[in-house]
């Protein structure tokens, strides 16, 4: 299967696999957090893809990204494995560093925060994996000065 691993379709594919494999499923209320998410991303021509045309997508649109995203998830976790899909995610957090600015990497472990409370439940596995997700990224919890999101350690 061949992949467009761009923006949109990285982004989306880390908030599945997160999602996967941290709690073992995708709950209703963690894939509508994604949506949310991906839509705060993906519309008004803020980030472009790999041709520089502007994301703007709908909501149908953020649906089928997210469908498509899942449908790799499963298949790297059934063919591959977990280390191939822990990988994968690696390498988005790495090219997030080396493409975005600081405040956006931030933005994205924040919209992770946002997934794993999404069912009602912050799990310690879901907490280690954002801490390694912005340790890559290339800043730590500990080290953020007036940092907005939701506080990772409670």
């Amino acid at each position: 299967m061949d992949r467009k691993w761009d923006f949109a379709n990285s982004i989306s594919y880390l908030y599945n696999a997160f999602a996967g494999l941290t709690d073992g499923k995708i709950t209703k209320e963690e894939r509508e957090e994604m949506s949310v998410c991906l839509s705060e991303w993906l519309t008004g021509n803020k980030y472009h893809d790999d041709d520089g045309n502007g994301y703007d997508l709908n909501n149908d649109e953020v649906s089928s990204l997210i469908d498509k995203t899942l449908d790799w998830f499963h298949t790297d976790i059934n063919e591959e494995g977990e280390d191939v899909v822990r990988g994968a995610c690696s390498c988005v957090a790495k090219v997030s560093r080396k493409n975005l600015n600081l405040d956006d990497c931030i933005g994205l472990a924040d919209d992770l925060i946002r997934i794993a409370r999404a069912d009602g439940h912050f799990h310690e596995n879901e907490k280690d994996w954002i801490t390694e997700m912005a340790l890559i990224m290339g800043f730590s919890f500990d080290n953020l000065e007036n940092w907005s999101g939701i506080i990772l350690h409670e």
